[in-house]
């Protein structure tokens, strides 16, 4: 027992001199190339003593044994793998948005990968020939980054693959691999659908944005197709390929792909090798050593020949560059005359426009699965579809119209997209409002209540100073008792563009009740914010909204929307009814609906629009999870930002 006590603190001291020395080597950039060469000839010696004595002419002879047919089959079967594997850098291009071309970016994806596998240490050789090839239109950075992604999502999807069908071998707990497989699945899909929209702060602002599932799936397919198109090949340079199923040997082979891409040594070398010895016993050694002869030959070897040609026939004649720049969204078209002024809504927050002809433009948003397009387009409706969708399968995203009027909707309808109704907008054409109708009965009493509360009324036109301060603390009690304000499809107070606004002011004295403010166009203006303070009078926005309307018509504005509300609730058992039920749940507002009926509007239903009933659902979902979703900066941020006047200025300038 004193010899063992005396052994512990040795030990402790030992562990506690040399472990942190060694996470200190481990962090050197040289010393992880040489600890994978280390660990290749490590399990390369441990390949050549589990196959025992090695007879290499003979192996060399079964090499040459090989028909021609197989050499062949296994040259076109290569080729096959390699256009799949071509294609990663297609799809990992269209995800960082570079606007390289498709073909640009899988030729350079081959030649990158070819090089690179059969040099070894692949982020280094993949990213420098990627560089090479863009031929200085491709920086540095962005080729690692490229070429990082490229070997972060195959080691994903071929790990998927190797657990999915990880049964048909004989590794221990080998049934627990199809569970592993759909929970990599599942937190691949969820991670997708919940933060595709995450911007990386600070440390991990380099991070690419996760793969919408789209995407995902076609890259778990050119995974399948490249895993097994490569097993197909060794399996037909066998010399007797009846000892194995391909299934088993697809496996076995997948598993030593991905240990041959960890062990960073040239064509997997030794960790490829052992690997196939251990899990393909049936096999005699030497035939299987013979097969990885033949295979890095067809596929190592003569690919990065052919490689490196192209890359040095590039170097020698250079190409014309390619353009880096993606199309670009139209930042600020001229919507002074458009019908809807809503449509200034996409200017801010995030959001934006595509130039869809020449008489044509759309606002747009983007969400994790959707591209989604907002209101009407100003201009065409046929071309506007037809862009949308383009834009959307270009990001491996699905299309949808949101809040489209029926013409729109008809439209779409008859180009086969799925249709729902989904809210009612209330307009009001303020040259004909007349304040006496039947249906402005409400309206009036709140008009009578308000008149004994002494509340004025100012009217603040854009550009115009505006009290700030003040209207952060009416957005801060509105908060504090109503919870996070709604987005997407309505402005937050941290986002809306007031100093663009038409605004009008609720005073009690000196002291603010609450404002509203209203997009506006040369035709059209539509209500944004309507906040108040929790102890404002009843009756005080009305008062604000009688006020703008009256504003309104003494400019000659012939169109003035309150906004939409959710639209009735069906009670149809279809998806669309299900769909429509659930959206109306999480954004019906019913005082708010009683609100805008008291002005007696025109209610014009508004659509939501996707090209399949399906991705309809899908952007349902979607639009209804970023409206309520929180925002990513705090509610008075953008009046902290953009304080342009201060309170006495504007008390001054009252009357």
């Amino acid at each position: 027992m004193r010899n063992s006590d005396n052994f512990g603190p040795a030990g402790a001291g030992v562990g506690a001199i040399f472990v942190p020395a060694i996470a200190a080597a481990l962090r050197r950039p040289l010393t992880r190339p040489l600890l994978g060469t280390a660990l290749c000839l490590g399990l390369l010696w441990a390949a050549l003593n589990r196959a025992g004595p090695i007879d290499f002419a003979g192996i060399w002879q079964i090499v040459l044994a090989i028909p021609a047919s197989n050499w062949a089959a296994a040259a076109l079967l290569s080729g096959i793998s390699f256009w799949a594997v071509g294609r990663y850098d297609a799809a990992i291009h269209k995800l960082l948005r570079t606007g390289y071309g498709s073909d640009q970016a899988s030729s350079a994806g081959r030649c990158a990968i070819a090089i690179g596998q059969a040099a070894g240490f692949g982020l280094i050789t993949g990213a420098f020939i990627r560089w090479v090839w863009g031929q200085g239109s491709v920086p540095a950075l962005l080729a690692a980054k490229v070429t990082a992604c490229v070997g972060a999502c195959f080691l994903i999807c071929a790990s998927f693959w190797v657990l999915l069908l990880l049964p048909v071998t004989s590794v221990p707990y080998a049934n627990l691999g199809p569970v592993a497989a759909m929970s990599l699945l599942c937190a691949c899909i969820w991670a997708s659908w919940s933060f595709s929209d995450w911007v990386p702060k600070g440390r991990l602002n380099h991070l690419p944005p996760i793969p919408p599932i789209r995407a995902q799936l076609r890259l778990l397919a050119l995974t399948a197709v490249d895993l097994g198109c490569a097993a197909l090949a060794f399996w037909e340079l066998l010399p007797n390929p009846d000892l194995v199923s391909p299934l088993v040997l697809v496996v076995a082979f997948s598993i030593a792909v991905l240990l041959g891409l960890a062990s960073n040594s040239p064509s997997g070398l030794g960790a490829f090798d052992m690997t196939l010895l251990l899990l393909l016993p049936m096999v005699p050694d030497a035939q299987l050593l013979a097969s990885c002869i033949a295979f890095r030959i067809v596929y190592f070897a003569l690919p990065a020949v052919l490689a490196g040609t192209a890359v040095m026939a590039r170097i020698l004649r250079p190409a014309p560059s390619p353009n880096l720049t993606p199309p670009a969204p139209t930042a600020h078209p001229d919507l002074s005359n458009a019908n809807n002024a809503e449509l200034r809504l996409a200017e801010a927050g995030g959001k934006g426009f595509i130039t869809c002809s020449e008489n044509s433009i759309l606002a747009i948003a983007q969400l994790s699965q959707t591209k989604v397009g907002l209101f009407d387009p100003v201009g065409s409706i046929h071309p506007a579809l037809t862009s949308l969708q383009a834009h959307a399968q270009h990001e491996d995203r699905s299309a949808a119209l949101y809040k489209c009027t029926a013409k729109t909707a008809l439209v779409a309808r008859k180009f086969g997209w799925a249709t729902l109704r989904i809210a009612q907008d209330a307009v009001l054409d303020p040259q004909r409002f007349d304040l006496g109708r039947p249906a402005c009965r409400q309206l009036r009493r709140k008009l009578r209540k308000v008149d004994a509360q002494g509340l004025h009324v100012e009217h603040i036109p854009a550009g115009h100073p505006l009290p700030l301060h003040q209207i952060a603390q009416v957005d801060a009690q509105w908060a504090a008792r109503h919870g996070t304000p709604r987005g997407f499809s309505m402005s937050r107070p941290s986002d809306a563009p007031l100093h663009r606004q038409q605004v009008f002011l609720i005073w009690r004295g000196l002291k603010l009740q609450g404002y509203c403010s209203f997009h506006q166009t040369d035709k059209a203006w539509a209500v944004d914010l309507m906040p108040q303070i929790p102890c404002a009078p009843d009756g005080a926005m009305h008062l604000a909204i009688y006020t703008a309307i009256e504003a309104a018509r003494a400019i000659g504005i012939p169109r003035l929307s309150l906004a939409a509300v959710p639209a009735p609730i069906p009670r149809s058992k279809r998806l669309s009814g299900i769909l429509h039920r659930a959206m109306c749940q999480r954004l019906s507002n019913p005082g708010l609906h009683q609100f805008k009926a008291s002005f007696g509007p025109r209610w014009v239903p508004l659509y939501l629009v996707a090209p399949t009933p399906l991705g309809l659902v899908a952007a349902g979902v979607q639009i209804t999870r970023a409206i309520n979703a929180k925002p990513k900066h705090k509610t008075h941020d953008h009046y902290e930002r953009n304080m342009f006047a201060s309170d006495t200025a504007v008390m001054a300038r009252r009357p």
